[in-house]
């Protein structure tokens, strides 16, 4: 009797407990972010459509980003969502690896393509997680991978379909206020009508005044989210840069001696005198970097000042008839071999050890292209990129003999991790690239960026993937910019977010490539030093949340307004956290109450068996 009771009780137990327990299994699966923002386009007859962007985002994902359109999607859509994910994570501080997001584009036209819908995606991304969707503007522009939004087209036919729409703002990139384009006259002469194009320039903010919508440019991602939300993003100013490691500094030191003794030998043994001045000016600045403290810079001047010298000899022995070219790559292959065999060696996984195999690896890769793109006719400039070659090579194998460890190891599952995530980012940038020269009218994207994607996706080794990866996109970024004639106006607000970015993180070169950055103005090292730190920040959290904290001052009455009116079916995040909250709480409240009657039932059961006793 006792047996059989006991089982009916556990059968009660089961079959109550159930329907109780099963909603907490995997309910961080069932957290969904969402945000629906407006967006526009120009269709194939030039003009102006409305359509809808919807941005899903799933909490315990992977990483992988879907993009969906009621019509046809052409590949830069797909790489402008990469891109946007990117962007949103480093700007909004979390983990992008964490997430699974879904882009969902609906737009009266047979076809959805162009990458004026990146910024939009990056906000709604950032939006999406942060809880609030207001949807009483528009955006248009491209999303960089430095987080800056770029030029787009089609804005005048843009600004008029916003207008129709009753919106009243209006976003556009920074610095497309004044835009240019060319308006279509027909012009009939006799029977015939010929069609002329005529360049226009439009103040849009004026034109907008006209249509009763206030035109506003973007100049970045944290920019746009402010503007939107009223939340100051909040960056710190980077007037005191992170002391430099000592490996760099001995490797700027053998690399700027060595400079000097190539410099004094050309002397004497003759060289052009062009190519010795320009040597002489290199190696002073990097003597100065040096004694300023600023080791990468000086690192990097020293293999100027030593390539120009190297060229001036070659470019002097030429002429003489006496060059034996084919000692050179002899020395550069032998230097190669030596860097190859120190990297396979060097097996560790602290910080110190991985950052130094990384920079090396770089250097001896520009070696390699360089040795490659020298072959050929022999000219000035064939013989500045051979030299340039061996000197690449001599600073890869002084940083892997100057490598020190940290006392700091990162998770090797969690660096591969992060080193394909960027890589996959890189191959999609390089792909989608000539869509974004083309959409700017910026020529033909940089081909060196392209074969460090290329050569990132194939190599097997996470390490030499990520900063290969890293170097390319930078390189892109840099080379947008540069087409703009925008470097020197954005390179203050990459400088302000990459510092903010590397105060999260152990990284040792990170530093000092902003170092490097801001005392040489390159705009490409302040992006590496933003994606490195952002990257290392990443694989060095011990968790699976949200790591970078982005700074927000206290939101403003835009910001309050902006969540009160929010569209009821986007920024539904804390809507369906608070509604997880109650759901759980009524759950627990339910198993209670359930345990507590099976406790009644026993005790019941137990006094009436008594009483029969």
């Amino acid at each position: 009797m006792n047996r059989v009771f006991v089982r009916l009780v556990a059968l009660v137990l089961i079959i109550v407990l159930i329907p109780v327990i099963t909603p907490f299994i995997n309910v961080e699966a069932q957290t969904l972010y969402s945000c629906t923002l407006r967006i526009v386009a120009v269709s194939s007859s030039g003009t102006g459509v409305l359509g809808s962007l919807t941005v899903r985002i799933s909490s315990s994902g992977s990483g992988y980003i879907f993009v969906s359109t009621s019509p046809a999607v052409e590949v830069d859509v797909q790489g402008a969502a990469r891109i946007a994910v990117l962007a949103a994570s480093i700007v909004g501080g979390f983990n992008p690896l964490v997430y699974d997001y879904y882009f969902i584009i609906e737009a009266p036209s047979i076809i959805v393509g162009g990458p004026s819908a990146g910024a939009a995606m990056a906000l709604g991304v950032l939006l999406a997680l942060r809880g609030i969707c207001p949807r009483d503007f528009v955006v248009t522009g491209m999303i960089n991978p430095d987080t800056t939004i770029g030029p787009v087209g089609g804005l005048k036919e843009k600004l008029e379909v916003t207008a129709k729409a009753g919106i009243r703002k209006f976003i556009v990139p920074y610095g497309q206020l004044n835009y240019a384009y060319y308006e279509r006259v027909a012009v009939k002469r006799g029977p015939f009508i010929l069609i002329n194009y005529i360049p226009v320039t439009v103040n849009l903010t004026d034109y907008g005044k006209q249509l009763n919508v206030d035109v506003i440019e973007a100049l970045s991602l944290s920019d746009l989210y402010s503007q939107i939300t009223g939340e100051n993003l909040v960056f710190r100013e980077p007037i005191s840069m992170r002391e430099e490691h000592r490996g760099l500094e001995r490797v700027a030191s053998i690399l700027i001696e060595e400079a000097r003794e190539s410099i004094n030998l050309a002397v004497i043994r003759g060289g052009l005198n062009s190519l010795l001045l320009e040597a002489r000016s290199s190696l002073d600045s990097a003597l100065n970097l040096s004694q300023s403290g600023s080791y990468y810079a000086a690192l990097l001047k020293a293999i100027d000042a030593g390539s120009l010298a190297q060229a001036s000899m070659l470019a002097y022995k030429a002429y003489r008839g006496e060059l034996n070219i084919s000692m050179l790559y002899s020395d550069i292959n032998a230097t190669l071999e030596i860097f190859n065999s120190k990297y396979s060696k060097l097996e560790d996984n602290d910080i110190g050890i991985i950052e130094a195999k990384g920079l090396a690896y770089t250097h001896a890769w520009l070696s390699i292209l360089l040795y490659n793109n020298s072959r050929g006719p022999l000219t000035l400039n064939s013989l500045i990129s051979i030299s340039r070659s061996l000197w690449e090579a001599k600073a890869s194998v002084a940083i892997l003999d100057n490598a020190e460890r940290l006392g700091y190891s990162l998770e090797y599952s969690k660096l591969k991790a992060i080193s394909t995530y960027i890589v996959a980012t890189a191959r999609s940038i390089a792909a989608y690239t000539n869509q974004i020269y083309s959409e700017a009218n910026l020529g033909e994207p940089p081909s060196i960026a392209i074969d460090m994607a290329i050569a990132a996706s194939i190599l097997d080794d996470p390490i030499a993937s990520m900063f290969l990866a890293i170097n390319s996109i930078a390189l892109i970024a840099d080379s947008i910019h540069r087409s703009l004639n925008t470097s020197s106006d954005i390179l203050s607000y990459i400088l302000l977010l990459a510092s903010t970015t590397l105060n999260k993180t152990n990284s040792v070169i990170a530093p000092s490539l902003l170092n490097a950055s801001y005392k040489l103005r390159d705009y490409n090292l302040a992006v590496q030093s933003l994606l490195l730190s952002w990257a290392l920040t990443i694989i060095e959290n011990s968790t699976e949340e949200a790591i970078i904290k982005t700074y927000i001052e206290t939101p403003t009455p835009t910001a309050i307004e902006a969540r009160s009116n929010q569209d009821k079916t986007g920024g539904l995040a804390y809507i369906r956290l608070l509604s997880s909250y109650v759901s759980n709480t009524i759950l627990i409240a339910l198993l209670l109450v359930s345990i507590l009657a099976i406790a009644i039932i026993i005790a019941l059961i137990a006094y009436k068996k008594t009483r029969l006793k």
